[in-house]
């Protein structure tokens, strides 16, 4: 008989086989040529699961902090070594979580609440390891402001004022220079000239402030300086 190792930590010299310190699958082969009267054996494999050497557990991957806004993605993870293989349990400023027992730990939505410290405890018979701590901060999130539509309009004639918030919040208009009126999100001014709108969204408990934006309009008269009416 030969023998051949086809995979796995292992050493083959003869008909010895020795393992090396690394757990995984040994594959070893049996082959027979055949001589003279008989043809070559079918050859065949033989498959040995080798196991580490037990071992108390060890923190290999550190989760990471990170600061997000309310309703963002928390996203922590952690791994560790041992042998049997730990088990995992993560924890919100000492307190273990519900349900929280793979490498990795998330929040679908964020909410200001769930800012604290995590860490996650690897497990097994022979001890256990405690992560370091990942500090996660939630705040409220940003939000911007566009402005869209047209920037021209006759005196006398309403002017919808068009601007959105990325939050989805109603924004505030109001006129910094130029004489106009604004009601609501309609602009009027009976007088040709520049007219300057700001648009403000002072936020909510979710959204910070947005920035303010302002927008020009050029309001033009009738050609003999009478208003169009």
């Amino acid at each position: 008989m030969t023998f051949v190792l086809v995979s796995g930590p292992a050493v083959l010299d003869g008909r010895n086989l020795r393992l090396t310190d690394r757990p995984g699958l040994v594959v070893v082969r049996a082959t027979q040529p055949g001589n003279g009267v008989f043809l070559p054996a079918v050859s065949a494999e033989r498959a040995f699961t080798v196991s580490g050497r037990p071992s108390a557990p060890t923190i290999t991957l550190e989760p990471e902090g990170s600061a997000v806004g309310i309703g963002d993605l928390v996203l922590l993870s952690a791994d560790a070594t041992g042998e049997p293989p730990p088990s995992f349990q993560w924890r919100k400023d000492g307190n273990p979580i519900t349900g929280a027992t793979q490498r990795q730990f998330s929040l679908a939505s964020a909410a200001a609440s769930d800012a604290g410290t995590y860490d996650v405890v690897a497990t097994n018979p022979l001890g256990s390891s405690t992560s370091e701590r990942a500090r996660v901060t939630v705040g409220k999130r940003s939000q911007t402001i566009s402005f869209q539509g047209a920037t021209s309009a006759a005196a006398g004639q309403p002017v919808i004022l068009n601007a959105t918030a990325s939050s989805g919040l109603p924004v505030r208009f109001d006129v910094v220079s130029g004489t106009a009126t604004v009601n609501g999100a309609v602009l009027m001014s009976t007088l040709g000239g520049t007219v300057v709108v700001q648009a403000t969204q002072a936020g909510d408990s979710n959204y910070e402030a947005a920035t303010p934006v302002m927008q020009t309009f050029i309001i033009t008269s009738g050609p003999t300086g009478q208003v169009i009416h």
